[in-house]
């Protein structure tokens, strides 16, 4: 009798001793602070801009520029997770400067990073619009805000 007591003793004493991971369960909330800026590892769950906008398609606008009339700017966005964006500085030259490659989701999934390296563009997928984000992944504010921003042209 002696030793099925101290089996169930014993057993329920480790039964109660949890590890520290256990008292505090990862949650989105909790990760890194640049968690917003990382490429997405996991698909996120709930209604995102990746998951549950029309997304891919053509964007057209034209942002704002210190030193010419604006930058015309096309962003074609492809279900495939490549890109390809045009540029050109209006009032200047007629050159258009082209980039293309595979683009990123970071975050919780409605951010989008047109290439690889930190230095690369971001953009906030909205419905039908693409806002232009700063580098450390923040909307623009400020009395140009607006401009900030590529309208859906193609779907």
């Amino acid at each position: 009798m002696k030793p099925i007591l101290l089996i169930s003793i014993g057993l329920l004493i480790a039964g109660c001793t949890t590890s520290q991971h256990d008292n505090h369960p990862a949650t989105t909330d909790s990760v890194n602070q640049n968690a917003a800026l990382q490429p997405a590892e996991l698909t996120p769950v709930g209604d995102t801009s990746q998951n549950a906008l029309d997304w891919n398609g053509t964007y057209q606008g034209t942002i704002p520029c210190a030193s010419c009339e604006g930058i015309a700017t096309t962003v074609q966005l492809n279900r495939d997770n490549s890109f390809t964006m045009s540029s050109q500085y209006l009032g200047e030259d007629d050159k258009v400067f082209s980039s293309e490659g595979k683009l990123f989701w970071l975050g919780r999934g409605n951010i989008i990073r047109l290439g690889e390296g930190e230095s690369q563009p971001l953009f906030l997928v909205g419905e039908n619009q693409l806002f232009m984000l700063d580098r450390q992944g923040n909307r623009i504010t400020g009395a140009l805000a607006e401009h900030y921003r590529l309208e859906k042209v193609q779907p």
